[in-house]
């Protein structure tokens, strides 16, 4: 017998699972689970989206014979959706990662400000990215096929339905690796303008030792690393969209959600 809303004790497991996994990407998905955006929005918008889902699960035969089996079910729905948010979040966290080795070599590490979506304090450039790279994601709709990925997942695994397949964690640990990569590639041209300037200032004190290095260092590194991140920051947000975009589309692929709508 399928599911209607007059069921209540039928559909309230169901709102409660769905409800866990849309909540455990807001939890982790870069900008959405930033603590500027109220928790009282957050439950609202959660809760919207999981009653849109609601009427295409209706049908589905849910295995519940406790309390137990219900927490069970909602933990994993919640590590389904966070899997979802962390994977890409490791995105943003290598961009700020590559933004921050740029900071710390050119000296504007000294200057930190308190970053909302972490909760801490970083230093300017880290922050100047981490927002860039997030307009940038809402601009082109990230949030948008973010949500449609998540959503698009209970097509093909439905609450409780079966297991995650293994290929998933794969996933991860390639978005870690990626992570690590994208900093790399964020920050080598800021990293070889500073030993390049560097050098220039080894030869000029040689040359020139009247000239006072530690006066004039400092402001050259830091004028060094903003000019080179200035030219190479939407370099930078390219290559952050596009490992963004290579997550999702592996994740979907893992779970079997691209094969799924193909078939």
């Amino acid at each position: 017998m399928s599911l209607s809303f007059l069921d209540l004790p039928m559909v309230l497991p169901l709102l409660a699972l769905v409800l866990a996994r849309i909540t455990g990407l807001f939890v982790t998905a870069p900008m959405l689970n930033s603590s500027a955006i109220p928790m009282r929005v957050k439950v609202y918008v959660s809760l919207a989206v999981s009653l849109v889902v609601m009427p295409n699960l209706l049908g589905t035969r849910l295995a519940v014979a406790g309390w137990s089996d219900l927490l069970a079910g909602m933990a994993a729905e919640l590590a389904l959706g966070a899997i979802f948010g962390f994977a890409l979040n490791l995105v943003f966290v290598g961009l700020q990662f590559g933004a921050h080795l740029v900071a710390q070599q050119s000296g504007l590490a000294m200057a930190e400000v308190f970053n909302p979506a972490f909760e801490s304090d970083m230093d300017i450039l880290s922050n100047i990215y981490y927002w860039v790279a997030g307009v940038a994601f809402f601009i082109l709709g990230g949030h948008r096929t973010l949500i449609g990925s998540i959503l698009d997942t209970f097509a093909v695994l439905p609450p409780m339905g079966r297991a995650w397949p293994e290929s998933v964690s794969g996933v991860v640990l390639g978005a870690m690796s990626a992570s690590f990569e994208l900093a790399l590639r964020v920050a080598w041209p800021a990293l070889l303008a500073l030993l390049l300037s560097e050098l220039a200032m080894g030869f000029a004190s040689r040359t020139m030792p009247q000239l006072n290095i530690l006066v004039v260092g400092l402001p050259l590194r830091i004028l060094a690393g903003l000019i080179v991140a200035a030219v190479t920051m939407s370099v930078a947000m390219e290559l952050s969209l596009q490992n963004s975009e290579s997550i999702l589309q592996a994740l979907r692929y893992a779970i079997g959600v691209n094969h799924a709508s193909g078939s």
